[in-house]
C-alpha cells in the first residue's frame, strides 16, 4: 500500500504524463484510482502542488505563505518586508501575497524621521555646518547622494534646512557622516555650536 508521499508523487507522474500525450489529466488519475472520488482527486493535486510536485493550476493561484516568504528573502539576501512588497507590486504570476501582510511590511518599513519640534533647530545645525564646512547645497545634495546611494536633489536639502520636511533617520546618518558629525551632535546641537565645535577641532 502506497504512502502519502508515495501517492502524491505518482499523481504528479500521471499528471504530467497525460498533459505530455495531450490526454486529460484529471481522468488519467481517476482510472488509475477508480475508487476515488473527484474531491479526493482535487485535494491531491492540491497536496501535489503544496509541496512543489506539480505547478500552481493557474497563474495567481498560489499564495506565498509566510514562513516560504522568509525563506525566499533569506536567500535572495533581501529583507522580507521588501520582497512582500515587491510581489504585491510586480508577482501577477505563480505567486501572490495578501493585502494584509503588504500593509504590515509597509508599516514595518516606514521611515523613522526626526520628530518635527526638532525639525528647524536639526535644519539650522544642518545650514550651519554646510557654510562652516563651505559646501554649497548642491554639493552637500551631491555628497549625500554617495553616501545614500540614491539620488538627492539640491531642494531636499533646502526643504531640511527649513524644516519643512521630515528626515528619515538614514538620512541623518548619512548627513552626519557627510558633515562629520556625530547624529548627537547634529540633532542636539543649537545653530551654532557646531561652528564653534568644528573650529576648535
Amino acid at each position: 500500500m502506497e504512502d502519502r508521499t508515495e501517492r502524491l508523487k505518482n499523481v504528479a507522474r500521471l499528471w504530467n504524463e497525460a498533459a505530455l500525450s495531450g490526454a486529460a489529466r484529471v481522468e488519467a488519475i481517476r482510472q488509475a484510482y477508480p475508487d476515488r472520488t473527484p474531491r479526493t482527486i482535487q485535494r491531491w493535486l492540491r497536496e501535489a502542488r503544496d509541496e512543489g510536485l506539480l505547478p500552481p493550476s493557474k497563474p495567481g493561484s498560489t499564495w506565498l505563505r509566510t514562513p516560504s516568504a522568509m525563506a525566499v528573502a533569506a536567500a535572495l539576501g533581501v529583507s522580507y518586508e521588501h520582497l512582500v512588497i515587491a510581489l504585491r507590486e510586480h508577482a501577477d504570476g505563480y505567486l501572490k501575497i495578501g493585502a494584509t501582510e503588504e500593509r504590515l511590511a509597509r508599516k514595518a518599513l516606514a521611515p523613522v524621521s526626526v520628530p518635527e519640534d526638532l525639525s528647524s533647530t536639526f535644519g539650522a545645525v544642518v545650514r550651519a555646518t554646510r557654510v562652516e564646512r563651505g559646501f554649497s547645497q548642491k554639493e552637500l545634495a551631491s555628497r549625500l547622494s554617495v553616501a545614500l546611494g540614491r539620488e538627492i536633489a539640491p531642494l531636499t536639502i533646502t526643504r531640511t534646512e527649513a524644516g519643512t520636511r521630515p528626515v528619515p533617520l538614514e538620512e541623518v546618518a548619512a548627513l552626519a557622516a557627510v558633515l562629520k558629525l556625530s547624529v548627537d551632535e547634529l540633532i542636539q546641537t543649537q545653530p551654532g555650536r557646531g561652528e564653534s565645535e568644528c573650529a576648535s577641532s
